[in-house]
């Protein structure tokens, strides 16, 4: 004798719309987060913890809050490096993520980073200038060195 199984004691719309809860919190359709990585000039190339991602802007998804080390680069501008960090909302925090993560949507988190121009090839008057400086200091430093009671550089230093 095989035994049935008993029937939902609940009304039918009831019992649907228990079994669509159910579903929706196995299927887990889940919130898509996105960070979004833009340059000032725009077509830098963008790379982000060590992996080229393309030029930017680029989209980069991530499941959860962190931090991650971008780099970018691009011709004639110096290469700027620095960490980017998204930080925990609230709705990122466990038990509380449950009603975003059942009916899904989207967070999208944009920085830009901006690239200053490199400066301009010195002339051979700012060269000289730079290079005195550094004979004047080279000198100085004898001089110190050569004062009673300084104590006298090792190895390679003359």
């Amino acid at each position: 004798m095989t035994r049935r199984a008993a029937p939902c004691r609940l009304p039918r719309a009831a019992c649907a719309l228990a079994a669509l809860a159910a579903a929706l919190l196995l299927a887990g359709c889940g919130m898509q987060r996105t960070l979004v990585l833009d340059s000032d000039p725009a077509g830098a190339r963008v790379w982000v913890d060590g992996v080229d991602r393309g030029t930017a802007p680029v989209s980069v998804p991530f499941v959860h809050p962190g931090r991650w080390h971008v780099r970018m680069e691009k011709p004639g501008f110096l290469s700027v490096a620095e960490d980017v960090r998204v930080a925990t909302r609230t709705s990122d925090l466990p038990v509380l993520d449950l009603p975003s993560e059942v009916v899904g949507g989207q967070r999208t988190e944009r920085r830009l980073l901006r690239l200053p121009p490199l400066g301009s090839t010195p002339d051979a008057a700012a060269v000289e200038a730079v290079r005195q400086r550094a004979l004047e200091f080279r000198e100085r430093a004898r001089r110190e060195v050569a004062e009673p009671g300084t104590p006298q550089p090792r190895g390679g230093a003359r």
